[in-house]
């Protein structure tokens, strides 16, 4: 099979621990591109979120944010699929996670509102990152007020610690029908709209390159890439993948792979 694409996801997969770029994986892309194989960055982060990773990639990407709730061509600037809650929906949202008194957030284009105390962890971590990348963050204020005044989410992410009642949680979410949800990270459940992943955004992105999915390789390492893994002609998982992306992948990788896309370009380019 003649593959055209590569799409990666981002954390866990292509960025080392430090959240950079592999030089090993960053020769690959270099080669991968010459060989005109377009490359495809799909995370659960917000797009702002991803530029800083696209400008290590010296070539013109197609970028997945938001789990596929924003696609963006960024050679030619164009906006390939957009894919919002709708305001009944984000409250209805908002109402079982504070009901469950759980820290949440949702990313809008340009801001992050977040629902954490100021003494977490997990925000005080998020302001430094953001702040760092000149992302808008909103915080401390229940986030219904911004629903109401116009704010349109992409996503929503929710703190999962000890002491979360997940089972309870995952009931309340299951009884809104216009949502799914899935763990994006070790203590991170995505909540977004129904039928919106990355396997939906494969599908976009190869509809808009004219091609068929079959043509894509695909890696991922969590949850939320296993429809992407499943949607791909070849689908891979990278060292620590969660088992259940492991029992739908083509390719399972062990820690002795060290750089997936150096991995990919020798074996299948």
């Amino acid at each position: 099979m003649g593959y055209k694409v590569v799409m990666t996801d981002l954390d866990g997969t292509l960025l080392t621990k430090n959240h950079d770029i592999s030089e090993e994986n960053q020769r690959a892309l270099i080669e991968l591109t010459e060989k005109k194989i377009k490359i495809v960055f799909a995370s659960g982060r917000m797009y702002k979120a991803i530029k800083r990773i696209t400008t290590e990639y010296d070539g013109d990407a197609i970028v997945v944010s938001c789990n596929g709730g924003y696609i963006v061509d960024e050679a030619n600037n164009h906006i390939i699929s957009e894919s919002h809650f709708d305001n009944d929906t984000s409250i209805a949202i908002i109402e079982i996670l504070e009901k469950h008194n759980l820290s949440h957030h949702f990313y809008t284009g340009d801001t992050v509102y977040a629902r954490h105390g100021s003494n977490s962890k997990m925000f005080q971590a998020m302001q430094g990152f953001l702040d760092e990348l000149k992302i808008n963050l909103i915080a401390h204020s229940p986030l219904g007020q911004f629903i109401r005044e116009g704010a349109r989410p992409y996503k929503f992410g929710v703190i999962i610690d000890k002491g979360t009642n997940s089972e309870g949680l995952k009931q309340d979410l299951a009884m809104i029908p216009e949502i799914d949800f899935f763990m994006s990270a070790e203590t991170l459940l995505d909540i977004m709209p129904k039928g919106v992943n990355k396997g939906f955004a494969l599908h976009q992105v190869a509809q808009y390159l004219g091609m068929s999915a079959s043509e894509i390789v695909a890696c991922g390492d969590h949850e939320n890439d296993i429809e992407m893994i499943q949607a791909a002609g070849m689908g891979i998982a990278a060292p620590g993948y969660v088992p259940a992306l492991g029992d739908v992948s083509d390719v399972l990788l062990d820690e002795k792979t060290l750089h997936v896309i150096a991995f990919i370009n020798d074996t299948f380019f």
